[in-house]
Protein backbone atom coordinates (compact mmCIF):
# COMPACT_ATOMS: atom_id res chain seq x y z
CA UNK A 1 0.00 0.00 0.00
CA UNK A 2 1.44 3.29 -1.27
CA UNK A 3 2.01 6.26 1.42
CA UNK A 4 0.05 8.72 -1.04
CA UNK A 5 -3.36 5.73 -1.13
CA UNK A 6 -2.81 5.74 2.67
CA UNK A 7 -1.90 9.02 3.83
CA UNK A 8 -5.62 10.07 5.15
CA UNK A 9 -5.22 7.42 7.62
CA UNK A 10 -1.66 7.68 8.59
CA UNK A 11 -0.91 9.30 12.01
CA UNK A 12 3.00 10.75 12.36
CA UNK A 13 5.08 10.18 15.75
CA UNK A 14 2.59 12.58 17.86
CA UNK A 15 -0.36 11.09 16.86
CA UNK A 16 -1.62 13.74 14.86
CA UNK A 17 -4.15 13.08 12.03
CA UNK A 18 -2.91 14.01 8.61
CA UNK A 19 -6.75 13.50 7.48
CA UNK A 20 -8.00 17.22 6.13
CA UNK A 21 -4.34 18.22 5.39
CA UNK A 22 -4.26 21.06 2.30
CA UNK A 23 -1.67 21.84 0.12
CA UNK A 24 -0.73 25.39 0.40
CA UNK A 25 2.43 28.01 -0.42
CA UNK A 26 4.72 28.55 2.07
CA UNK A 27 6.74 31.84 0.54
CA UNK A 28 8.81 31.83 3.70
CA UNK A 29 10.09 28.36 3.07
CA UNK A 30 9.90 28.13 -0.53
CA UNK A 31 9.82 31.89 -1.86
CA UNK A 32 11.57 33.21 -4.61
CA UNK A 33 14.00 35.58 -2.27
CA UNK A 34 14.51 33.57 0.39
CA UNK A 35 16.02 30.46 -2.47
CA UNK A 36 17.57 33.29 -4.42
CA UNK A 37 19.45 34.85 -1.40
CA UNK A 38 20.74 31.24 -0.46
CA UNK A 39 21.55 30.73 -3.87
CA UNK A 40 23.83 34.03 -4.36
CA UNK A 41 25.52 33.74 -1.18
CA UNK A 42 26.79 30.17 -1.59
CA UNK A 43 27.91 30.93 -5.36
CA UNK A 44 29.47 34.25 -4.29
CA UNK A 45 31.58 32.63 -1.04
CA UNK A 46 32.54 29.64 -3.67
CA UNK A 47 33.63 32.75 -6.64
CA UNK A 48 35.64 34.24 -3.90
CA UNK A 49 37.21 31.12 -2.66
CA UNK A 50 38.47 30.80 -6.30
CA UNK A 51 39.78 33.57 -6.57
CA UNK A 52 41.46 33.83 -3.24
CA UNK A 53 43.39 30.08 -3.79
CA UNK A 54 44.11 31.39 -7.09
CA UNK A 55 45.44 34.68 -5.81
CA UNK A 56 47.90 32.22 -3.14
CA UNK A 57 49.63 30.87 -6.58
CA UNK A 58 50.21 34.79 -7.45
CA UNK A 59 51.80 35.23 -4.74
CA UNK A 60 54.48 32.33 -4.62
CA UNK A 61 55.13 33.92 -8.45
CA UNK A 62 59.06 35.14 -8.04
CA UNK A 63 58.79 36.23 -11.32
CA UNK A 64 56.53 39.58 -10.64
CA UNK A 65 58.80 42.61 -10.59
CA UNK A 66 58.72 43.93 -7.34
CA UNK A 67 60.61 44.10 -4.11
CA UNK A 68 59.70 41.81 -1.53
CA UNK A 69 58.66 44.42 1.11
CA UNK A 70 56.23 45.47 -1.85
CA UNK A 71 55.28 41.86 -2.21
CA UNK A 72 54.36 41.13 1.29
CA UNK A 73 52.22 44.60 1.50
CA UNK A 74 50.06 43.86 -1.34
CA UNK A 75 49.73 40.24 -0.86
CA UNK A 76 48.83 41.27 2.52
CA UNK A 77 46.08 43.54 1.62
CA UNK A 78 44.64 41.59 -1.01
CA UNK A 79 44.49 38.15 1.32
CA UNK A 80 42.86 40.27 4.04
CA UNK A 81 40.33 41.68 2.07
CA UNK A 82 39.48 38.12 0.45
CA UNK A 83 39.37 36.50 4.14
CA UNK A 84 36.89 39.23 5.09
CA UNK A 85 34.32 38.67 1.95
CA UNK A 86 34.58 34.96 2.24
CA UNK A 87 33.55 35.06 6.16
CA UNK A 88 30.86 37.56 5.18
CA UNK A 89 29.57 35.10 3.26
CA UNK A 90 29.92 32.37 6.02
CA UNK A 91 27.90 34.34 8.09
CA UNK A 92 25.37 35.21 6.47
CA UNK A 93 24.68 31.52 5.50
CA UNK A 94 25.14 30.21 8.82
CA UNK A 95 22.71 32.32 10.64
CA UNK A 96 20.24 32.64 7.62
CA UNK A 97 20.71 28.56 7.25
CA UNK A 98 20.01 28.29 11.14
CA UNK A 99 16.87 30.98 11.28
CA UNK A 100 15.37 29.13 7.86
CA UNK A 101 15.78 25.47 9.26
CA UNK A 102 14.95 26.12 12.83
CA UNK A 103 12.10 27.73 12.19
CA UNK A 104 10.75 25.49 9.31
CA UNK A 105 11.84 22.07 10.42
CA UNK A 106 12.58 22.59 13.76
CA UNK A 107 8.91 24.31 14.44
CA UNK A 108 6.72 21.53 12.00
CA UNK A 109 9.70 18.97 11.97
CA UNK A 110 7.70 15.78 10.02
CA UNK A 111 4.13 16.99 10.51
CA UNK A 112 0.88 17.24 8.48
CA UNK A 113 2.04 20.74 8.55
CA UNK A 114 4.77 20.82 5.75
CA UNK A 115 4.63 18.47 2.94
CA UNK A 116 7.23 16.79 0.59
CA UNK A 117 7.95 19.24 -1.71
CA UNK A 118 8.62 21.96 0.94
CA UNK A 119 10.06 19.35 2.87
CA UNK A 120 13.11 18.43 0.00
CA UNK A 121 13.40 22.37 -0.74
CA UNK A 122 14.48 22.08 3.42
CA UNK A 123 16.69 19.61 3.07
CA UNK A 124 18.88 21.03 -0.18
CA UNK A 125 19.01 24.35 2.11
CA UNK A 126 20.56 22.88 4.79
CA UNK A 127 22.59 21.29 2.50
CA UNK A 128 23.92 24.30 0.87
CA UNK A 129 24.63 25.62 4.30
CA UNK A 130 26.89 23.23 5.39
CA UNK A 131 28.58 22.75 1.72
CA UNK A 132 28.82 26.64 2.23
CA UNK A 133 30.50 26.36 5.79
CA UNK A 134 32.61 23.69 4.67
CA UNK A 135 34.45 25.66 1.61
CA UNK A 136 34.96 28.56 3.48
CA UNK A 137 35.92 27.39 6.89
CA UNK A 138 38.78 25.70 4.66
CA UNK A 139 39.39 28.02 2.41
CA UNK A 140 40.03 31.03 4.65
CA UNK A 141 43.26 31.11 6.85
CA UNK A 142 41.81 33.68 9.32
CA UNK A 143 38.53 31.97 10.15
CA UNK A 144 39.58 31.29 13.66
CA UNK A 145 42.03 34.33 14.16
CA UNK A 146 39.86 35.50 16.22
CA UNK A 147 38.96 32.30 18.33
CA UNK A 148 35.79 33.59 20.46
CA UNK A 149 34.48 34.64 16.89
CA UNK A 150 35.45 30.99 15.44
CA UNK A 151 34.40 28.73 18.29
CA UNK A 152 31.08 30.89 18.04
CA UNK A 153 30.69 30.12 14.29
CA UNK A 154 31.38 26.40 14.54
CA UNK A 155 29.02 26.31 17.61
CA UNK A 156 26.07 27.76 15.76
CA UNK A 157 26.69 25.62 12.87
CA UNK A 158 27.26 22.50 15.37
CA UNK A 159 23.68 23.51 16.84
CA UNK A 160 22.11 23.30 13.30
CA UNK A 161 23.71 20.03 12.45
CA UNK A 162 22.92 18.38 15.12
CA UNK A 163 18.88 19.79 14.86
CA UNK A 164 19.40 18.33 11.03
CA UNK A 165 20.76 14.37 12.39
CA UNK A 166 18.17 14.54 15.33
CA UNK A 167 15.25 15.04 12.48
CA UNK A 168 17.24 12.84 10.12
CA UNK A 169 16.76 9.96 12.86
CA UNK A 170 12.92 9.74 12.42
CA UNK A 171 12.40 6.79 10.44
CA UNK A 172 10.91 6.56 6.96
CA UNK A 173 9.14 3.39 5.90
CA UNK A 174 8.58 4.69 2.64
CA UNK A 175 10.86 7.15 0.63
CA UNK A 176 9.58 10.95 0.52
CA UNK A 177 9.23 11.71 -2.58
CA UNK A 178 11.06 13.69 -5.46
CA UNK A 179 10.85 14.77 -8.63
CA UNK A 180 12.12 11.05 -9.95
CA UNK A 181 9.00 9.18 -7.30
CA UNK A 182 7.22 12.19 -7.49
CA UNK A 183 4.04 10.68 -9.76
CA UNK A 184 2.67 12.18 -12.35
CA UNK A 185 0.84 15.94 -12.59
CA UNK A 186 -2.19 14.57 -11.42
CA UNK A 187 -1.10 12.21 -9.03
CA UNK A 188 2.23 13.73 -7.36
CA UNK A 189 2.94 12.51 -3.71
CA UNK A 190 5.03 15.78 -3.28
CA UNK A 191 1.91 17.40 -2.70
CA UNK A 192 1.31 15.05 0.36
CA UNK A 193 2.39 16.17 3.90
CA UNK A 194 5.85 14.91 5.17
CA UNK A 195 4.57 13.11 8.33
CA UNK A 196 2.69 10.55 6.05
CA UNK A 197 5.72 8.87 5.52
CA UNK A 198 6.92 8.62 8.77
CA UNK A 199 6.27 6.12 11.64
CA UNK A 200 6.95 6.03 15.06
CA UNK A 201 10.18 4.38 14.90
CA UNK A 202 13.64 6.46 15.81
CA UNK A 203 15.93 3.61 13.25
CA UNK A 204 17.70 5.72 10.72
CA UNK A 205 16.20 4.46 7.20
CA UNK A 206 18.08 6.72 4.61
CA UNK A 207 15.11 8.23 2.22
CA UNK A 208 18.03 9.25 0.19
CA UNK A 209 21.35 7.43 -0.20
CA UNK A 210 22.89 9.82 -2.53
CA UNK A 211 21.81 12.65 0.11
CA UNK A 212 23.08 10.88 3.07
CA UNK A 213 26.34 9.83 1.47
CA UNK A 214 27.06 13.92 0.51
CA UNK A 215 25.95 14.51 4.38
CA UNK A 216 28.66 11.87 5.44
CA UNK A 217 31.30 13.05 3.52
CA UNK A 218 30.52 16.54 3.99
CA UNK A 219 30.50 16.03 7.94
CA UNK A 220 33.97 14.43 7.30
CA UNK A 221 35.49 16.95 5.46
CA UNK A 222 34.27 19.56 7.76
CA UNK A 223 35.86 17.43 10.89
CA UNK A 224 39.29 17.58 8.85
CA UNK A 225 39.02 21.29 7.96
CA UNK A 226 38.35 22.55 11.09
CA UNK A 227 41.05 20.16 12.90
CA UNK A 228 43.49 21.43 10.45
CA UNK A 229 42.78 24.81 11.06
CA UNK A 230 43.14 24.39 14.86
CA UNK A 231 46.22 22.00 14.34
CA UNK A 232 48.49 24.81 11.85
CA UNK A 233 48.48 27.39 14.58
CA UNK A 234 49.26 24.94 17.28
CA UNK A 235 51.93 23.70 15.51
CA UNK A 236 53.36 27.51 15.50
CA UNK A 237 52.57 27.49 19.40
CA UNK A 238 54.51 24.48 19.61
CA UNK A 239 57.79 25.40 18.10
CA UNK A 240 57.67 29.30 17.59
CA UNK A 241 61.42 29.34 16.75
CA UNK A 242 63.71 27.75 14.37
CA UNK A 243 63.81 26.32 10.97
CA UNK A 244 62.05 23.22 12.11
CA UNK A 245 59.05 24.97 12.74
CA UNK A 246 59.24 26.93 9.71
CA UNK A 247 59.46 24.23 7.52
CA UNK A 248 57.24 22.03 8.85
CA UNK A 249 54.78 24.65 9.07
CA UNK A 250 55.48 25.56 5.42
CA UNK A 251 54.82 21.44 4.24
CA UNK A 252 51.69 21.46 6.33
CA UNK A 253 50.78 24.86 4.42
CA UNK A 254 51.60 23.56 1.28
CA UNK A 255 49.62 20.19 1.95
CA UNK A 256 46.30 22.25 3.23
CA UNK A 257 46.71 23.91 0.19
CA UNK A 258 46.39 21.15 -1.80
CA UNK A 259 43.47 19.75 -0.52
CA UNK A 260 41.69 23.31 -0.36
CA UNK A 261 41.36 22.83 -4.49
CA UNK A 262 39.02 19.25 -4.09
CA UNK A 263 37.38 20.51 -1.13
CA UNK A 264 35.94 24.02 -3.39
CA UNK A 265 35.23 21.47 -6.10
CA UNK A 266 33.60 19.58 -3.80
CA UNK A 267 31.60 22.46 -2.05
CA UNK A 268 30.75 24.21 -5.58
CA UNK A 269 29.21 20.54 -6.48
CA UNK A 270 26.86 20.22 -3.81
CA UNK A 271 25.69 24.22 -3.99
CA UNK A 272 25.22 23.13 -7.59
CA UNK A 273 23.50 19.84 -7.21
CA UNK A 274 21.12 21.17 -4.29
CA UNK A 275 20.14 24.62 -6.28
CA UNK A 276 19.35 22.79 -9.29
CA UNK A 277 16.93 20.11 -7.47
CA UNK A 278 15.79 23.12 -6.04
CA UNK A 279 14.90 25.03 -9.21
CA UNK A 280 13.48 21.93 -10.60
CA UNK A 281 10.77 21.65 -7.75
CA UNK A 282 9.91 24.80 -7.81
CA UNK A 283 9.52 24.50 -12.08
CA UNK A 284 7.51 21.26 -11.24
CA UNK A 285 5.15 22.83 -9.01
CA UNK A 286 4.96 25.95 -10.93
CA UNK A 287 3.61 23.47 -14.11
CA UNK A 288 0.95 21.34 -12.29
CA UNK A 289 -0.92 24.52 -11.36
CA UNK A 290 -1.42 23.33 -8.08
CA UNK A 291 -0.89 26.61 -6.40
CA UNK A 292 -3.04 28.32 -8.74
CA UNK A 293 -2.35 30.34 -11.76
CA UNK A 294 -0.40 32.72 -10.07
CA UNK A 295 1.96 30.87 -7.63
CA UNK A 296 2.31 32.97 -4.15
CA UNK A 297 5.87 32.11 -3.67
CA UNK A 298 7.05 33.49 -6.94
CA UNK A 299 5.93 36.58 -4.99
CA UNK A 300 8.70 38.29 -3.62
CA UNK A 301 6.61 40.92 -1.12
CA UNK A 302 6.27 38.80 2.06
CA UNK A 303 8.23 39.63 5.24
CA UNK A 304 9.82 36.25 5.58
CA UNK A 305 11.73 36.76 1.95
CA UNK A 306 12.95 40.78 2.98
CA UNK A 307 15.00 39.31 5.61
CA UNK A 308 17.63 37.36 3.64
CA UNK A 309 17.12 39.70 1.21
CA UNK A 310 18.12 42.32 3.33
CA UNK A 311 21.20 40.09 4.93
CA UNK A 312 22.29 40.17 1.21
CA UNK A 313 23.75 43.81 1.89
CA UNK A 314 26.04 42.63 4.50
CA UNK A 315 28.45 41.26 1.75
CA UNK A 316 29.21 44.81 0.26
CA UNK A 317 28.98 46.43 3.47
CA UNK A 318 31.97 44.21 4.74
CA UNK A 319 33.78 44.72 1.39
CA UNK A 320 33.75 48.36 1.90
CA UNK A 321 34.65 48.51 5.94
CA UNK A 322 37.70 45.90 3.92
CA UNK A 323 38.69 48.60 1.56
CA UNK A 324 38.24 51.72 3.83
CA UNK A 325 40.55 49.65 6.65
CA UNK A 326 43.18 48.96 3.88
CA UNK A 327 43.03 52.60 3.16
CA UNK A 328 43.89 54.25 6.27
CA UNK A 329 46.37 52.00 6.92
CA UNK A 330 47.80 53.36 3.55
CA UNK A 331 47.04 56.99 4.84
CA UNK A 332 49.07 56.33 7.86
CA UNK A 333 52.18 54.54 6.26
CA UNK A 334 52.21 57.07 3.87
CA UNK A 335 52.01 60.17 6.78
CA UNK A 336 54.22 57.93 8.82
CA UNK A 337 56.87 58.57 5.96
CA UNK A 338 56.53 61.81 4.98
CA UNK A 339 57.08 62.89 9.14
CA UNK A 340 60.06 61.11 8.86
CA UNK A 341 61.53 62.42 5.98
CA UNK A 342 60.51 65.96 7.77
CA UNK A 343 62.48 65.56 10.89
CA UNK A 344 65.53 63.99 8.70
CA UNK A 345 65.52 67.59 6.80
CA UNK A 346 65.09 69.47 10.14
CA UNK A 347 68.09 67.37 11.43
CA UNK A 348 70.28 68.16 7.96
CA UNK A 349 69.04 71.87 7.76
CA UNK A 350 69.92 72.97 11.28
CA UNK A 351 68.55 76.31 12.47
CA UNK A 352 70.26 78.74 10.46
CA UNK A 353 68.87 77.16 6.93
CA UNK A 354 66.24 79.22 5.22
CA UNK A 355 63.70 75.96 4.67
CA UNK A 356 64.29 75.23 8.56
CA UNK A 357 61.47 77.73 9.76
CA UNK A 358 58.71 76.15 7.12
CA UNK A 359 59.95 72.78 7.62
CA UNK A 360 59.37 73.25 11.19
CA UNK A 361 56.18 74.72 10.90
CA UNK A 362 54.63 72.28 8.32
CA UNK A 363 56.03 69.51 10.63
CA UNK A 364 54.21 71.09 13.47
CA UNK A 365 50.86 71.49 12.09
CA UNK A 366 50.94 67.51 11.14
CA UNK A 367 51.52 66.84 14.91
CA UNK A 368 55.82 66.12 15.48
CA UNK A 369 55.99 67.23 18.70
CA UNK A 370 59.53 69.14 17.77
CA UNK A 371 59.99 71.52 20.62
CA UNK A 372 63.82 73.50 20.29
CA UNK A 373 65.11 70.89 17.77
CA UNK A 374 68.36 72.18 16.90
CA UNK A 375 71.06 70.52 14.69
CA UNK A 376 74.54 71.27 12.90
CA UNK A 377 73.82 72.95 9.72
CA UNK A 378 75.08 71.65 6.50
Amino acid sequence: MSPAASCVQEFNTNGTYCSGSKFAADPDVAGVGVVSAFAITSILACVFSLIYLTWQLWKWNIWRRSSPEEKDNKDRAQSKFLEATIGACNDQQILTGMAYVLGAIGRKGISCDISAYHWNIVADMALISAATFMVTVAVSKSFFENRLLGLLRLSLMLVLAVRLYTISATNVPYPIPNLQTGGTTNTTTLVQPAACFASDSNTVHPEDPVAKNLITIVSCALIICVGTQFFLPLLTQMFPLGRFSRITYRRFSIIFYLVEWPVLGFGAYIIGRSCKSISDLRAYIDGTKILGNVNPENNIHTFGQYIPLVLLALLPLTMLESAFDHYKEKRAESVDAGLLQKILWLLVLGPDRGDYQVIKHSATEEGIPLGRLHAPGV
